[in-house]
């Protein structure tokens, strides 16, 4: 099993913090998964077209639809957890 995992946003909690923070991870269950979708990745149009790193959130509607487009029928699952952190309460966790 591979296991992949990124974050976005920041866990800080104070004024200048981001609103959310996100994990999210994307699971293959071997190399054979994991080569079968990079394969799919890297001969899609939109990798044609973003020769360097691929910024989801700074493309375009089109491109993001054709990265889903790609990969759409490969071998992976992504689960995620996403914080709203003004809904936080524990002392715990808001404590300086």
């Amino acid at each position: 099993m591979l296991v992949f995992i990124d974050e976005s946003g920041d866990a800080g909690l104070g004024v200048d913090a981001s609103p959310v923070f996100v994990v999210a991870m994307v699971i293959f269950a071997d190399d054979a998964a994991a080569a079968e979708t990079q394969a799919a990745i890297e001969t899609s149009d939109v990798r044609r077209r973003h020769t360097h790193e691929f910024k989801f959130s700074k493309c375009r509607d089109d491109a993001r639809d054709g990265f889903f487009a790609a990969v759409r029928d490969c071998p992976f699952s992504v689960r995620a957890v996403v914080v709203e952190k003004g809904r936080a309460r524990s002392p715990d966790l808001v404590a300086s």
